[in-house]
């Protein structure tokens, strides 16, 4: 048998003092020893461990072959963190009789920040730090492949359970001169039934497949790194322990694309997923180190809450940018522009912000526009003003009604006067024609531009020729996938490719607010009481059954306005509240910014 202690303590055998350690005892098979670790001054006992886990003390051991033991000690002040790694043969998360320690385990130490305190590695499955200053520390478990972690907190007593996510972080623990030596762990190895692919392999792959869903595992701050992402992931950080629990969502049917910075974290996000029985997974290896497509990044949204003020969601966080109730936003590019009303319209290229004038622009349809780098803006009574290189200049003086751009040209809505256009240098008058400013009036594809003139019915603008599509009163229109989208009221929804209609609903969209926008690959409907739906090209499937106020989008996710109820995240898997209050739908209500 072999003892020795860790710094700070002596060990007693059968009565008498270890004169020098490590220390070897031999003994016949099944002898009975008694052992004792005794404190140095100022310290405390902690635990045993190698051949026995256990905080008894005195304690007595049956020597069975060749033994090892530990004894370890820690400052009076300081406190110690550990736990035990074990071999989980039958998978149920719960230390069996006949289940031992794993041995070489690599196990780190991080405060609550995530800030790195050191590593050690497994004796026997044990591991131990110790020394440790007041604080809150979690500690994360590298298990090589194929092993895998067993279920956490199974069963009733913490002394024998697992204590370790999916990814091999435990929950965060406090220390204050005590400890804490039950952060365990159960491994196994499992077989691996997923799929490997090298990002040109997942280039195809998602080229081929609009509905493969996407799963970018690194943490939130790698995710909006400047480098970018994948257009259309989904963030599910790994390490940080959220994976396990958003995952659980998704259909375990679902076609899953992992993905990480170098296919390691992802690996092992994918043998989980094996285990819990997902059949369509696909690792990507070498990460985004070896992506060479094209990337999106991380953008903010800015949200009017009325008397709330204006605020911005940046990175799951919220911060207030004016305390007024504003009327109007837009955005493009990196520069958001605020009708403040009475406080005249602002400029916003963070953090500072410009004044551009003390007019008030009118809140009646869309109000400004920016065509190359100038911005236009309708003031109303004031009339239709231009601003470029810090000058504004007069466009006209009439108060227009709608503004548009498609393919470089501004369009204006000049009502009685007509429907204008702008190339930059001359105005061209296309039509004597008023566009109906209920919904939104004006819309583009590749199939050209496409407007709504109200009781004189709906038409295409392409090649210098007007063509009437319908003589219907239409309520609303969009484009989806180079498609017009037209709500003709209790007439339905329909599509329209260029060549010819097709009616996708019966169902009257409700035109108060944003009623329908493309998020990802699908598009989203507000039907009114009808309730909120999704249309991926083929089906509708209802979201939910609620009224909503307003639709938006931000990196690709939804973004509704439930009244009342709050403001909501949607990215085609997970529902989430980022806020509790009701914004403010006068004007446009929310604006994304990268």
């Amino acid at each position: 048998m072999n003892v020795s202690p860790s710094f700070g303590g002596a060990i007693i055998v059968d009565g008498i003092m270890v004169p020098s350690y490590p220390h070897t005892y031999t003994y016949e098979e099944n002898k009975t020893v008694l052992l004792e670790a005794v404190p140095d001054p100022g310290f405390q006992f902690v635990s045993w461990s190698g051949c026995v886990n256990s905080t008894e003390n005195p304690m007595t051991l049956i020597v069975e072959g060749l033994n090892s033991l530990v004894a370890h000690f820690s400052s009076d002040s300081l406190g110690v963190i550990g736990g035990f790694v074990w071999e989980d043969d039958d998978e149920d998360g719960l230390q069996g009789y006949n289940e031992f320690g794993s041995d070489d385990i690599t196990v780190e130490l991080y405060q609550s920040d995530g800030t790195f305190m050191g590593s050690v590695t497994t004796n026997n499955g044990n591991y131990r730090f110790i020394g440790l200053e007041p604080g809150e520390y979690f500690v994360f478990i590298d298990a090589p492949s194929p092993l895998i972690f067993s279920p956490k907190d199974q069963g009733e007593l913490d002394s024998i359970d697992s204590d370790a996510n999916a990814n091999g972080r435990t929950d965060i623990v406090s220390i204050s001169g005590d400890q804490v030596i039950t952060l365990d762990a159960g491994v196994y190895a499992h077989v691996s039934s997923h799929s490997d692919l090298t990002p040109e392999g997942i280039k195809s792959l998602i080229d081929e497949n609009l509905n493969i869903v996407i799963l970018d595992i690194r943490e939130e701050n790698e995710f909006c790194e400047p480098a970018g992402h994948i257009p259309n992931s989904h963030n599910y950080p790994w390490n940080s322990g959220a994976f396990e629990e958003m995952i659980s969502a998704l259909p375990k049917n679902s076609e899953i694309i992992l993905v990480c910075r170098s296919g390691h974290r992802s690996n092992h996000a994918a043998e989980f997923l094996d285990s819990r029985g997902y059949t369509s997974v696909t690792n990507m290896t070498g990460g985004m180190d070896q992506w060479e497509w094209g990337t999106v990044n991380c953008h903010d949204l800015v949200v009017d809450f009325g008397i709330q003020g204006l605020w911005k969601y940046h990175k799951k966080e919220w911060s207030l940018l004016i305390e007024e109730d504003v009327q109007y936003l837009y955005a493009k590019n990196e520069n958001l522009y605020v009708d403040g009303g009475p406080l005249g319209l602002w400029q916003l290229v963070d953090p500072d912000w410009k004044r551009l004038t003390a007019l008030d622009a009118d809140n009646i349809n869309n109000t400004m526009i920016v065509l190359d780098k100038d911005l236009f803006v309708d003031f109303g009574t004031n009339g239709f003003w231009t601003y470029s290189d810090n000058q504004w200049v007069q466009v006209a003086r009439k108060d227009i009604e709608f503004l548009y751009t498609y393919q470089d040209k501004l369009y204006v809505d000049g009502g009685t006067l007509g429907l204008w256009q702008f190339d930059g240098i001359n105005w061209t008058r296309l039509t004597t024609l008023d566009a109906d400013n209920t919904g939104n009036t004006m819309v583009a594809s590749d199939t050209g531009l496409f407007v709504d003139f109200g009781t004189s019915g709906l038409m295409q603008y392409i090649d210098n020729k007007w063509t009437v599509l319908t003589s219907i009163d239409v309520e609303y229109l969009y484009t989806y996938h180079a498609k017009l989208l037209v709500d003709a009221g209790a007439k339905g929804l329909w599509q329209f490719d260029g060549v010819n209609p097709t009616r996708l609903t019966f169902r009257d969209a409700d035109n108060t607010g944003n009623p329908i926008i493309a998020y990802g690959n699908s598009l989203a409907v507000d039907f009114g009481n009808q309730g909120l739906w999704k249309y991926d090209g083929i089906l509708w499937t209802q979201l939910n059954d609620l009224d909503v106020e307003y639709l938006s989008v931000l990196e690709e996710k939804l973004i509704v306005d439930a009244g009342i109820l709050g403001l909501w995240q949607y990215d085609d898997i997970l529902w989430k509240k980022i806020r509790d209050d009701n914004a403010d739908n006068n004007g446009n209500t929310m604006v994304e910014q990268p």
